[in-house]
């Protein structure tokens, strides 16, 4: 249904999904920890894609991810904002012009 595609090199762990059932059945707390952090990761994405302006989501992925800009083209963070390009350098020429 879905696929995870890397845009910098990473080091990717794969485990059997019977051994992590088998962990989460034998520890249920660490189950409901994964769980409910894994919810509220999606459940806060999903919310400011819809209560904050791409301008805010920008400036909170710049946050979170300061070096984001020199490892991901413009196109791929556009469309991680769910934006166009052209859209987002007007949102940095913005930024920037507000900066000096």
């Amino acid at each position: 249904m879905t696929s995870i595609v890397a845009a910098t090199n990473v080091e990717v762990l794969v485990c059997d999904r019977e051994i992590v059932y088998k962990i989460f059945n034998e520890n249920r707390e660490l189950h409901q920890i994964f769980s409910d952090s894994l919810f509220h990761n999606c459940y806060t994405e999903y919310l400011n894609t819809h209560r904050l302006s791409p301008k805010e989501r920008y400036i909170a992925l710049l946050k979170r991810c300061p070096d984001v800009l020199q490892k991901i083209s413009i196109k791929e963070i556009a469309s991680y904002l769910n934006i166009t390009p052209t859209y987002l350098s007007r949102i940095r020429k913005e930024i920037t012009f507000e900066n000096k």
